[in-house]
C-alpha cells in the first residue's frame, strides 16, 4: 500500500525529483550477521526513498527470522542484546566520569 500522500506522479518532498514505486535491496546487519532484503517504497533515481508502514513489513520479517534463529540456538534475543549493550554503555559512561572534588 502506498504512502497516503503519494500519487503516481509523486515528487520527492525535499529535492523535487520524480519518484517511482519499486523495490530496493538493502543490507541489514543484525547480531553480527548480514541479511539482504528487498524493501518496497517510492524511490528517486538518486536513491532517496519514501516508505509507508506497510513497506517495512519486509524488514519486520527479517527481524522475526533472526529472533527465531537466535531462540533456536539458545542465544539472547535482539531485545536482550540491546538492553545489555545499553547497560554496558551506561556503565562505561559512569566509569568515565571523574570523581568530584570534596
Amino acid at each position: 500500500m502506498a504512502h497516503p500522500a503519494v500519487t503516481t506522479e509523486t515528487l520527492h518532498p525535499e529535492t523535487g525529483e520524480p519518484m517511482v514505486r519499486g523495490l530496493r535491496r538493502q543490507s541489514i546487519e543484525l547480531a553480527g550477521k548480514t541479511y539482504e532484503v528487498d524493501v518496497p517504497g517510492w524511490y528517486t533515481a538518486s536513491g532517496a526513498g519514501l516508505h509507508s508502514a506497510d513497506d517495512y513489513s519486509a524488514l519486520e520479517a527479517v527481524m522475526k527470522q533472526v529472533s527465531q534463529e537466535r531462540a533456536a540456538a539458545g542465544l539472547p534475543s535482539l531485545r536482550e542484546l540491546a538492553r545489555e549493550r545499553a547497560a554496558a554503555r551506561r556503565e562505561k559512561k559512569d566509569d568515565d566520569v571523574p570523581p568530584q572534588a570534596s
